[in-house]
């Protein structure tokens, strides 16, 4: 395994240490020794230090913490037979499609010793003519990819949920939606996609977000964008069963371009509490986001993924960067686009303005006057958002919101008023127009124990030679219950 001595000394940065040359050596040569990747050997170096009470890193401390932990806690010989060895012997199994490989290797070893009984046979023996084949991850379904039992011991689905009679049922509409089909192009290889601002907005520092925009806007063709927001479990269950009935959605009506924002993980889920997840939060959220990303590769949607401040695995500090994802496959790469917390992004060349903190919230619990003239309450703050050109006007903020002021107006201020303004929240789902901007709270995915609802829109944009002003690119928006 390869090991960056660069991410080594980021990763002890983040805890404050330096240390020489030497040292970064020494140990990036134990994560390849213990198999261990650069954020879990500094993790577990910060952890030891921590409890024998050392102040500073020293080839001592080093040499104490290999003798007197890695030695004793992880397995070396079980890493050295999982590269030597062709057969499954001892490994760590970190997926379900490492775990069904070994499976099968060990059933073709053993059935290489043994006479099948006609009855007890599992499959079929493999000969020149019918081999075996393995089974392939894109090949199975979105269920079989997330299996809930894997992180839950008590992954029970929701019984409210199941029971509900209502999927489908539009509860809310803008514009002209009858008629529509409600289905993409049928693969959006010609949609283009693009950040306002710095090209890596948000990643390892911050970065100056916003740029110029262009003043020509070319006219484009009719799309279908779907937006939609965690949490994706019930409150009763881990079995993300939402998840998989919107996964299904998307394969049905294969939509140009789909916003999914978090929580994916949610912090405030009772398990996730109470930690009874057998699994690391991590490990969790890349076996959700693999679901999604190879479960809707079929309609050839592209995926655009939002952070939360309640995702249980990721920094949470307002704005938030962008999710890492390393491990993409390649003929994914062109379809998935990870943004950051808030964002103004362009698709064919309509602006969006999209964020998953709940400003409605956070700004209607502290609104104390109506002075505007608005009798709407939903549109008095969203105007309040739009002409301040702020995705967080609020001072000071909601208490449970961590706000780092010396980037906040670098990375969190809107550069022009978006065409579409997506901004999710706890309070009742909506389609509104206000400054002519089409501004959705799609609600959320779930509502406690029942399913809740998502967002679809039509989007072209209008000829910039019309002369009729300011006009929408929205020509139809809908609220649908999952």
């Amino acid at each position: 395994m390869a090991v960056s001595a660069q991410l080594l000394v980021q990763e002890l940065q983040i805890f404050g240490l330096e240390c020489e040359e030497a040292l970064i050596e020494r140990l990036a040569e134990l994560c390849i020794l213990y198999g261990q990747n650069e954020e879990g050997m500094v993790g577990e170096l910060i952890a030891f230090c921590t409890s024998t009470h050392k102040d500073c890193l020293t080839s001592e401390v080093l040499n104490s913490f290999e003798h007197e932990f890695l030695s004793k806690r992880l397995s070396k010989a079980g890493h050295t037979a999982s590269r030597d060895s062709g057969h499954a012997g001892a490994r760590d199994i970190v997926s379900i499609q490492e775990l069904i490989e070994v499976e099968e290797e060990e059933e073709t070893l053993l059935n290489s010793y043994t006479t099948p009984s006609k009855g007890s046979q599992k499959r079929a023996i493999a000969t020149p003519e019918t081999p075996l084949t393995k089974r392939s991850v894109s090949a199975r379904s979105p269920h079989q990819l997330l299996s809930p039992s894997s992180f839950s011991p008590s992954a029970t689905p929701s019984q409210k949920y199941n029971s509900r009679s209502n999927g489908g049922e539009v509860v809310t509409s803008f514009g002209s939606a009858q008629g529509v089909s409600w289905s993409g192009r049928r693969g959006a290889s010609n949609v283009s996609l693009k950040i306002l601002g710095s090209p890596e907005p948000l990643t390892r520092s911050y970065k100056l977000m916003f740029q110029k925009l262009l003043d020509i806007r070319e006219d484009s063709e009719q799309i279908m964008v779907l937006v939609a927001c965690g949490p994706y479990t019930t409150s009763d269950s881990i079995t993300f069963d939402p998840l998989l009935d919107l996964i299904a959605v998307i394969n049905r009506d294969r939509p140009d371009v789909c916003i999914l924002f978090g929580p994916f993980l949610d912090a405030k889920h009772e398990q996730v509490e109470s930690c009874l997840l057998t699994s690391p939060f991590e490990d969790v959220f890349k076996q959700c986001l693999r679901t999604i990303i190879e479960g809707t590769r079929s309609s050839g949607s592209h995926l655009v993924f939002v952070p939360s401040l309640r995702d249980v695995h990721h920094e949470p500090v307002y704005p938030q960067p962008p999710f890492s994802c390393p491990d993409l496959p390649r003929e994914d790469k062109k379809r998935v686009q990870f943004v950051s917390e808030p964002c103004t992004l362009s698709i064919n060349e309509v602006i969006f303005g999209l964020t998953s903190t709940d400003l409605l919230f956070h700004m209607g619990a502290e609104e104390i006057s109506s002075s505007s003239g608005t009798s709407d309450r939903f549109s008095r703050i969203l105007k309040h958002i739009l002409t301040q050109r702020s995705y967080y006007p609020l001072y000071p903020p909601q208490e449970d919101v961590a706000i780092d002021y010396e980037h906040l107006y670098a990375c969190a201020q809107l550069p022009v008023t978006p065409d579409v303004f997506i901004t999710p929240s706890e309070l009742r789902y909506f389609v509104k127009d206000v400054l002519g901007c089409i501004c959705v709270n799609p609600g959320r995915l779930t509502k406690g124990q029942v399913g809740g609802t998502f967002g679809r829109l039509y989007i072209r944009r209008q000829p910039a030679d019309s002369g009729e002003g300011r006009r929408s690119p929205c020509a139809a928006a809908q609220v649908v219950r999952i």
